[in-house]
This record gives structure tokens, sequence and C-alpha cells, in this order.
């Protein structure tokens, strides 16, 4: 009996030696860059002197993503005319040749007019080929013709 039962523990303590050995590989980070052209619309609503706009687009993304996405966002206009926007990106394509879906979280600001925006991406999740990619970047640009700039990898 205790044979068995130290036979039993060998094999248990070697099932788990073995999935300790296995490692987790990732791509080595590439660069991502691009177009992202939207067209939004949006409601507004005025407090204490600014402009909140609540709204939507659908965009059109070129070179290392390449698909389409819809996009929610918030905007804050202030009385000066600089703006803070952040919202998210629902994106359906491709990204180096791997389909699939991935939200991207985006955060930016913009210039009293004539308007400039920039700001930060960062991939929060995906579906399919693009389960397992990750990244971030940067984003600039004029209104609804911005371009983008990161890092990422699989």
């Amino acid at each position: 009996m205790r044979k068995v039962l130290l036979a039993s523990l060998v094999i248990c303590m070697l099932a788990l030696l073995s999935t300790l050995s296995m490692s987790v590989h990732a791509t080595p980070p590439t660069t991502a860059y691009g177009r992202w052209t939207y067209k939004p619309t949006f409601i507004s609503r005025w407090a204490d002197g600014n402009e909140f706009r609540y709204g939507e687009e659908v965009s059109t993304w070129t070179e290392s993503f390449d698909g389409i996405s819809h996009d929610v966002f918030t905007v804050v206009i202030h009385p000066s005319g600089f703006r803070n926007v952040k919202g998210l990106i629902s994106f359906v394509g491709s990204v180096n040749g791997k389909s699939g879906t991935m939200v991207i979280s985006f955060v930016g600001e913009g210039t009293p007019p004539p308007v400039t925006w920039s700001g930060q991406w960062v991939i929060l999740s995906g579906t399919d080929g693009l389960e397992n990619l990750r990244g971030q970047g940067t984003w600039w640009g004029p209104p609804t013709n911005v371009e983008y700039l990161g890092q990422i990898h699989f």
C-alpha cells in the first residue's frame, strides 16, 4: 500500500513539475502605424461653461490595423476651447494578418480651434486571432483623420 501511495505521489509531482517547466512565449514587439478615419455624431449638454459631447462614430482603420470600428466617446470642451476626450473602440478586422475583434481605450486632448488632437491608446482585449494581442501607443492629427503609432505583440 505504501509503495502505491509513494508511486502516486511521485507521478503527481512529476506531472506538476512538467507543467511548471512549460513557458509562455510572447512575440517581440512590432511597430503598429496607420490612419484612423472617423465620422462622429453626438449630442451636446452644457454645464458650468463647459460643453459635453456624448457621441459615437463609425471608423475605418488602415495599415497595421485593417478594418472598421464602432466607437463611443465623451468630449469636454472648456470655455478656452481646450478639449478632453475619452472613449472605447470596438474594432473588427485584422492586425498583422490575424483576424478578430478587439477593444481599444483611448484618451486625448485637443487644442482650441483650429483643433488638433493628440492622445494615447491601449488594447484592452481581443477575440479569435486577436485574443492575445497587446499594445499601446499614441494618436494625433486634425479632426476625423488622425494617425496612430505604437507597439504591439501577441
